[in-house]
């Protein structure tokens, strides 16, 4: 009989050594040995579960994206209202720094590497997608793309503004913006 895979428990722990490399020494100095280190196993188990260093980026970039839609949720979770919407955004796991901070370090290191770009850019309008598919009803159908890009844009700048130290309340500004963007359709729908 054969021996169960161990993929399904070390891929996550390597991913979690992943994460903290990146995070200690930044992505461009994050090496598979530096990552070896930081999970206590030799350099070629994290060949072995997450391939080279691009395949290991790649990873790193799918664990964001099942992070950020794992918050908005799927389809057949849409969020009853805008407050409820606006708690996934602002209130859950895409305000820990982080993460955001690792997604930043990504996206820089993405100017230098268009394979790790092209990811990038596919993450986030995967993640704009779901957004939009969870809005509230009382987004009309053809204002849904364009809703969720506004909300896209305010949740990721307010995470990297709050890092910079841009205002002391900038987390309920942007749920503020937020919450126009999203209103505005209701307003326009009952004046019409």
């Amino acid at each position: 009989m054969a021996r169960p895979s161990l993929a399904s428990v070390r891929r996550p722990e390597i991913l979690d050594a992943v994460c903290t490399t990146m995070l200690r020494v930044g992505v461009a100095n994050t090496t598979l040995a530096r990552i070896a280190e930081v999970a206590e196993v030799q350099p070629s188990i994290i060949r072995h579960y997450l391939g080279n260093k691009s395949e290991v980026m790649r990873a790193a970039v799918e664990r964001a994206l099942e992070n950020a839609l794992d918050v908005v949720g799927t389809e057949d979770r849409r969020a009853a209202d805008a407050d409820e919407l606006l708690d996934r955004l602002f209130d859950g796991r895409l305000s820990v720094p982080e993460i955001n901070q690792l997604v930043d370090q990504l996206i820089g290191e993405s100017y230098h590497d268009d394979e790790l770009r092209g990811d990038l850019g596919a993450i986030y309008l995967r993640f704009q997608q779901s957004l939009s598919a969870q809005l509230p009803v009382s987004v009309p159908v053809d204002q849904r793309e364009v809703t969720a890009f506004s909300l896209l844009c305010i949740a990721h700048a307010a995470q990297t503004f709050e890092h910079l130290g841009f205002a002391d309340n900038l987390l309920p500004l942007a749920r503020q913006a937020a919450r126009l963007a999203l209103v505005q359709h209701v307003d326009a729908k009952d004046s019409e």
